[in-house]
């Protein structure tokens, strides 16, 4: 019997929801850190962007 679609493209998975977070907060982190001339906020950004890609 074949699974359903709709039910394969709707799984969302852990890793996947830590996954998007980090990216999230690693582009918010790039963000400010470009508003605040921030060097340090922006190493952090770049790492927690890379890391949740």
């Amino acid at each position: 019997m074949k699974p359903d679609k709709t039910s394969v493209l709707h799984k969302i998975t852990p890793t996947k929801l830590v996954s998007w977070f980090l990216l999230a907060l690693g582009l918010i982190a790039l963000a400010f850190s470009i508003i605040y001339t921030s060097s340090i906020l922006a190493f952090i950004g770049l790492g927690l962007t890379f890391w949740g890609h």
